[in-house]
């Protein structure tokens, strides 16, 4: 008897919870698949009016676009729209390039650290452009 308890097997600890809380017995378990495909049936309605809406939304952007190309003196509003755009691919990329070390892609200035003092050895000499001292005098004995 004891395993009859607790709502039924193999349904999360959440739907038992709801049904605790719903006060539904047994006698509303069979109306349960119907329910989930009911509410599966919204999800899926949601999720198709939210892209109409951002189709919708491009389309009226499409047109305005298209009616200031018409107007014909708005050549200088895309001209601004591109260099916008050129301006934040710009600042993404510095952005991008700020979190690496010193050493590559910066070009060469002011780095005399890295050809310095105990990393030195460690990175064999000339670093990446004669690909390791240490490893060729390892070869040879």
């Amino acid at each position: 008897m004891k395993e009859r308890r607790g709502g039924g097997k193999g349904r999360g600890r959440r739907e038992k919870r709801e049904r605790r809380r719903e006060g539904r017995g047994r006698e509303e378990e069979k109306g349960r698949k119907e329910r989930k495909r009911e509410e599966e049936g919204e999800r899926k309605r949601e999720k198709e009016e939210k892209r109409e809406k951002r189709r919708e939304e491009e389309k009226r952007e499409e047109r305005g676009r298209i009616k200031k190309l018409a107007l014909g003196g708005n050549e200088k509003e895309e001209e601004k729209e591109e260099r916008e755009k050129r301006r934040e691919e710009r600042e993404r990329g510095r952005r991008g390039r700020r979190r690496r070390g010193k050493g590559r892609g910066k070009g060469g200035g002011q780095g005399k650290g890295k050809k310095r003092g105990r990393e030195r050895g460690r990175r064999g000499g000339r670093g990446r452009r004669e690909g390791g001292k240490r490893k060729e005098e390892r070869r040879e004995r």
